[in-house]
């Protein structure tokens, strides 16, 4: 692995090591420039990445590869990176990420162009559905109670 001022690199893996401050530094420095068409075209980009992702854990003899942390030895853990942004990084909770080179340009691609608000809006649009579900479950239990001949207050009362 080589090194540079902010990673390690090795060039037969095609891998990148980004502890988190430096990882939290790059995010930071990374400008931002977009505008509503940008955005839009980025959705459709990260909705094809997921598209991909669905559609290659489907094929024929797919592995998927798990890496040890270069600090602690652990197994790291795949995660998403930013909700929508369809690129699955290599996770250690304590130390930092490990990502493809694709991954990692993909991920500062994602930043620059405005991902953090695509992940706003799909955190808004996951807390819409489980405050709709909530309201729908108080309703079928306000429902159920008044076939039931009870009155009074409503069984659950959701809190904003």
């Amino acid at each position: 692995m080589s090194t540079t001022d902010a990673s390690l690199h090795c060039d037969a893996c095609r891998i990148t090591w980004l502890t988190k401050a430096d990882f939290d530094r790059l995010l930071a420095e990374t400008e931002r420039r977009f505008r509503p068409d940008t955005l839009s075209a980025l959705e459709s980009e990260c909705r094809q990445r997921q598209k991909d992702l669905v559609a290659q854990a489907f094929e024929d003899g797919a592995t998927v590869q798990y890496y040890d942390c270069p600090e602690c030895g652990s197994q790291m853990s795949r995660r998403a990176f930013a909700q929508a942004s369809g690129i699955i990084v290599n996770h250690c909770v304590e130390h930092g990420l490990l990502l493809g080179d694709a991954d990692l340009s993909q991920a500062l691609d994602f930043i620059r162009r405005g991902g953090e608000i695509l992940t706003i809006n799909r955190q808004v649009e996951d807390l819409e559905k489980e405050l709709a579900e909530a309201i729908g479950q108080e309703r079928d239990a306000e429902e159920r109670a008044r076939r039931a001949g009870a009155g009074g207050m409503p069984i659950f009362i959701a809190m904003l």
